[in-house]
């Protein structure tokens, strides 16, 4: 018996394609307007970059199981969608704001 309706999961299958949509919109758009001479915003295409991974993780997580894929290739993509969601995560959990206190209370004592 499943848990949840399949109206959920097609949902949810269709929120993860728009970030993934949102997310190449956003690293493109960065790199014609560097191409154009412009200066880019580093931040807006990491930004871009971490919509466009973690789209494709919940694309890898639901799409096979919606599609009726064999077991095998459900638990290939579970696993591909936990090593995405590790390479965006584990970053972002490492960066310490120790080091910004530090600095800021050196200036403040300079």
């Amino acid at each position: 018996m499943r848990t949840t309706e399949p109206v959920a999961d097609w949902l949810f299958a269709v929120m993860a394609g728009l970030a993934t949509l949102a997310g190449l919109v956003l690293i493109l758009g960065e790199r014609v307007k560097s191409q154009r001479g412009a200066s880019g915003d580093v931040r807006r295409a990491v930004f871009g970059g971490l919509l466009l991974l973690l789209g494709m993780s919940g694309l890898l997580r639901k799409l096979p199981t919606l599609l009726g894929a064999p077991s095998a290739v459900v638990l290939t993509c579970d696993v591909l969608s936990l090593a995405v969601m590790l390479v965006v995560v584990v970053p972002l959990l490492r960066k310490r704001p120790r080091k910004a206190a530090r600095t800021t209370s050196r200036t403040n004592h300079d």
